[in-house]
């Protein structure tokens, strides 16, 4: 606990130089409202994969169902990591929330039981979500089939030794992309990570995410196509590491 405590600190000190802000439990709805308009522009390839319903949604209906979901999914990831891990913040020169990094700290021991998303929208965090069952089979099975992903990640990540930063949620809003922020974020995540000998671990769904990561110093350990019988079409996830 003491290290977990001290890594929490060097982040939180890194950040400062760095004129990020580490933010508090107050400002859960804004960092969740940052991630879901991030995940919306462009459309998040694996909550349009669960939400779409082999085109007999209209486009405004399909938005409707991906905003509801990536609310629920957000607000639990900021949840967790305001609680057990770090969240950092970006603002504007107006005092606006324009950027959210959210990371799980090295040796937290609730990273060993963190349910999957599946089990965080079926049996629920706060707020409750009673849409889910609303969608029909075919969105409820693309759901239950990312358990692929997450046990994916757990076995990746146990079979590896080193202690590691675990990015769950990163986004910027896009009129603030291009300017530096993504490099400003990481890099922070990075330095701690590089002076603890620490590597950093996340997932992205989209070929551009994975050549941005890239740039960054991770490397792709393994590409996973998701899978449902309720889709003909797959959805591919990239596992990526940073030593």
């Amino acid at each position: 606990m003491m290290k977990l405590n001290q890594h929490k600190r060097d982040l939180e000190i890194e950040a400062s130089k760095k004129k990020l802000e580490v933010l508090q439990r107050s400002d859960k709805d804004d960092c969740v409202s940052v991630l879901v308009e991030s995940f919306m522009t462009p459309h998040d390839p694996i909550a349009t994969w669960i939400c779409e319903s082999n085109g007999s949604l209209s486009e405004q209906a399909l938005e409707k169902r991906m905003r509801k979901t990536l609310k629920y999914i957000m607000n639990g990831i900021c949840g967790t990591c305001l609680k057990h891990g770090v969240v950092l913040g970006s603002r504007d020169e107006e005092g606006r929330l324009v950027g959210v990094i959210c990371c799980r700290v090295p040796g937290d021991p609730t990273l060993a039981r963190k349910e999957d998303i599946r089990k965080l929208l079926t049996h629920g965090l706060p707020p409750p979500f009673p849409h889910v069952f609303s969608w029909g089979l075919q969105s409820i099975k693309r759901f239950q089939s990312l358990d692929t992903m997450k046990e994916t990640s757990r076995n990746l990540n146990r079979k590896e030794e080193k202690q590691y930063w675990y990015i769950e949620a990163f986004g910027i809003l896009p009129e603030y992309r291009g300017k530096g922020l993504c490099a400003t974020f990481l890099g922070c995540v990075s330095k701690v990570a590089d002076d603890h000998g620490h590597s950093m671990f996340l997932e992205t769904q989209s070929a551009s995410n994975e050549g941005l990561y890239k740039r960054f110093g991770f490397e792709t350990v393994e590409r996973k196509n998701i899978a449902s019988a309720a889709c003909t079409r797959e959805q591919h996830v990239w596992f990526m590491r940073r030593e």
